[in-house]
């Protein structure tokens, strides 16, 4: 009987909800446990998203999220809240059915400068911009009442530049350890604040300055050797130079090449220099290609000696007119072509006679070409005393008060043709007032010995040419001045008809009558003056019929 009973009010219910269900008649929808409807989407918008590989993150998700269709307002649909969060979530389309995608925030980074002097740690400047996948998204949300401001934060949130635009906005990156991300804020008064975040970016790399540098200067060149620890990963390196211990804002050189890691610096004139090295990187973000420079290492110095620019040259004369005088055409003869002014500056060149022998003689006239602003504008023959004194040519530097050489390597290639019957060689420049003495190793002349000197003057020149050898050694020589005062040599070594020999001294004293000429001035009579040490070398290691050039 208590089984029928059951069965009966089971077959009633089922009836009522038939009956019910036919009418269209509302049914309440399966609540949570807040007793709030939660739509079918909530759970899936709940999730958190990652910050490295989420496109967007939002927080404080509004109960009246703003859509791109206006809103269903009926009684059935007002009994469900959805959760979702705009830009992470998705929304239902009521015309088909299918789902939508909200828009979502993308950032792209781009370097400003691919020149890697410019792009130093702190001040790289990279622009960010950034795009909505749905470009009208911004001013639905304006057109709703929603202020929309836009930032540029690290990945740990922090804000680096507020209030920056989406289309570039600049920032210096100040290490390679950041990534970088786009962050939307949209306001509006009584509601929840709506927040978009754009995926992180890319770090950029910066390499570590070189370490070990080594520069280097020979006494006997002008060229610097900078040496330097190859940099991991480094595309290149920059090479800065100055004589001050500041760095300049631009390099001397850029290396093409990470496994590059010497440059030599030619040529330098004399004085003392700061070098530095940065590794350069070359790498790629948001499918740009980008250069960065490392820190410089720290300054390394070094001095670099006064060496001659010019080519291997002789001696040539000048002189300041005196006083006014005739130009004559020829040597001898009273034909004139003008004049020479007092204070004209002159070149001069041949001399009449040619050859004097005596030492009190004088020529009679010499020729002589007038310069003005670097150009010849007269030239003929003038008598002896309008250029009285008649001065050499010479690499003498006022500044260094001492005469200017060239380096050793110029010089070894300067006699790398020439031969000697000895494996000695000496080259007398008149140029520069040095006595240079090669001896040969290998096959190849190499300097051994570089002296001080004095050769013969205007009137009474050293003889020229590459065909003087040594002839023979004398110990001593005596010489009456024009004055009748007698003097002596020491340790002379002939070639032709002049020698190498010391410094005079008043015969029976130890006073020096004739000195090398401190001023880089020829003052002999055509011999080469010497100090009693060098003159001695020669005299004790030079052998006869070694070659003896004159230049």
């Amino acid at each position: 009987m208590r089984i029928k009973k059951k069965l009966f009010v089971i077959l009633l219910c089922i009836s009522v909800l038939t009956v019910f269900s036919a009418a269209g008649i509302p049914v309440a929808a399966e609540t949570g446990t807040s007793g709030t409807s939660v739509s079918e989407d909530s759970t899936a918008s709940d999730k958190s998203v990652d910050d490295t590989t989420a496109i967007t993150d939002s927080v404080d998700t509004p109960a009246d999220t703003p859509a791109d269709t206006p809103a269903d307002t009926s009684s059935a649909k007002k009994t469900s809240v959805s959760t979702t969060s705009i830009g992470t979530g998705s929304s239902s389309d009521s015309k088909n059915g299918s789902k939508k995608a909200n828009p979502t925030l993308s950032i792209i980074a781009v370097p400003k400068d691919n020149n890697a002097k410019n792009n130093l740690t702190g001040v790289f400047k990279v622009s960010f911009s950034g795009s909505w996948s749905e470009s009208g998204y911004p001013a639905t949300l304006k057109k709703q009442g929603y202020a929309v401001k836009y930032s540029l934060q690290d990945s740990g949130g922090k804000v680096l530049k507020n209030g920056i635009s989406l289309s570039d906005t600049v920032y210096s990156v100040k290490n390679d350890k950041k990534k970088y991300r786009i962050v939307c804020v949209a306001t509006k008064k009584g509601k929840p604040t709506l927040t978009y975040k754009s995926a992180l970016t890319g770090i950029f790399k910066f390499l570590p300055a070189p370490s070990t540098v080594k520069v280097t200067c020979p006494k006997s060149n002008y060229n610097v050797t900078v040496k330097w620890s190859k940099v991991s990963d480094a595309n290149g390196y920059l090479i800065y130079r100055s004589k001050k211990k500041k760095i300049p804002a631009s390099p001397i050189k850029a290396i093409a090449g990470g496994n590059t890691v010497k440059f030599v610096d030619k040529k330098m004139a004399g004085g003392t220099y700061y070098y530095w090295v940065r590794a350069v990187y070359k790498g790629t973000n948001t499918g740009k290609t980008y250069k960065t420079a490392s820190t410089a290492s720290p300054a390394k110095k070094t001095t670099v000696k006064e060496y001659l620019r010019c080519k291997i040259q002789k001696i040539g004369w000048h002189a300041t007119a005196k006083k006014k005088g005739a130009l004559y055409k020829n040597k001898t003869g009273s034909a004139k072509k003008g004049s020479i002014k007092k204070g004209a500056k002159l070149v001069v060149t041949k001399k009449y006679p040619k050859l004097i022998k005596k030492q009190t003689a004088k020529p009679k006239r010499v020729y002589v070409i007038q310069i003005k602003d670097g150009k010849a504008i007269k030239q003929g023959w003038v008598k002896w005393g309008v250029v009285k004194k008649v001065k050499g040519t010479t690499s003498w530097n006022k500044k260094l008060k001492r005469t200017v050489d060239w380096p050793t390597a110029v010089k070894e290639a300067y006699v790398k043709n020439k031969s000697s019957k000895t494996n000695y060689l000496i080259w007398t420049s008149t140029y520069t007032q040095k006595v240079n003495i090669f001896k040969k190793k290998n096959g190849k002349w190499k300097l051994i010995k570089c002296f001080n000197t004095s050769t013969g003057k205007y009137v009474h020149p050293t003889k020229m040419g590459m065909k003087q050898r040594i002839k023979k050694h004398q110990k001593k020589k005596i010489r009456t001045s024009p004055k009748g005062n007698k003097y002596y040599f020491t340790h002379l070594t002939f070639f032709s008809s002049h020698a190498f020999h010391t410094i005079s001294w008043r015969l029976g004293t130890r006073r020096v009558v004739k000195s090398m000429n401190q001023h880089g001035q020829p003052n002999t009579l055509g011999s080469v003056r010497l100090s009693v040490k060098n003159a001695k070398w020669i005299y004790y290691n030079v052998p006869y019929n070694t070659r003896v050039l004159t230049h």
